[in-house]
């Protein structure tokens, strides 16, 4: 994906992070960004909206330790809300280290670093931000990616359904119930009232299904 350009050292130790965003880049003592789950050290750097999304997608395209798909956990996590996630993380049973996912924890014992940089914005970032455009009303096209699932779903959709229509079209599509399936778009929640066109899901986007089957009992 002309991921390149950008070292990045990760080893188990986390003190051992390199990754460059920018020649300013600096870590305020004493002052914290986000809440919850997502709190970090406070930054600033010289750099533009743009610039940051291009850095934050290089440095998800470098990571080479761990697990593939813990990575892509925690990346959906770091475009969420507080609150959504640490309801991923949980899902995929992350664990994190002092209360935040800075240092989240697989289960099989392996160390992801998360730099502030990828968690929170910058404090008076330069130029601002692009803001949402508007979307129209329409019939979009869709692709499901299920957390368990190799395949994901197409589906057809009014852009003025709901999640609960959306979760109806993914059970009879592929079966799953859904009292058991949680929907997610962009890091966060599409809730059951929630409109597709007030998440700003436009045609040929990807949301993620999760959901847990009932456990086995023994016989």
């Amino acid at each position: 994906m002309g991921c390149c350009g950008t070292r990045t050292e990760y080893e188990g130790d986390v003190n051992k992070l390199d990754f460059f965003i920018a020649n300013d880049y600096k870590e305020l003592d004493g002052k914290e960004a986000g809440e919850g789950i997502k709190r970090t050290p406070a930054w600033q750097a010289t750099i533009t909206g743009e610039e940051l999304r291009r850095k934050r997608e290089e440095f998800w395209c470098v990571q080479k330790t761990g697990h593939r798909h813990i990575w892509l956990y925690i990346r959906q996590a770091a475009e969420a809300d507080a609150e959504t996630a640490k309801a991923i993380l949980e899902m995929a049973e992350i664990k994190v280290e002092k209360d935040t996912m800075s240092v989240c924890v697989d289960a099989e014992g392996n160390r992801y670093n998360v730099p502030p940089f990828m968690i929170n914005d910058p404090i008076f970032p330069p130029g601002g931000f692009i803001s949402k455009k508007i979307i129209k009303q329409e019939i979009i096209k869709l692709k499901g990616r299920i957390s368990s699932s190799p395949n994901d779903i197409e589906v057809e959709v009014d852009n003025t359904k709901t999640g609960r229509d959306l979760k109806q079209i993914i059970l009879e599509k592929n079966g799953i119930q859904t009292d058991k399936m949680r929907l997610f778009f962009g890091g966060k929640e599409i809730r059951e009232n929630d409109s597709l066109i007030s998440c700003n899901i436009e045609d040929g986007m990807v949301f993620q299904v999760y959901y847990r089957p009932k456990p086995r009992t023994m016989e």
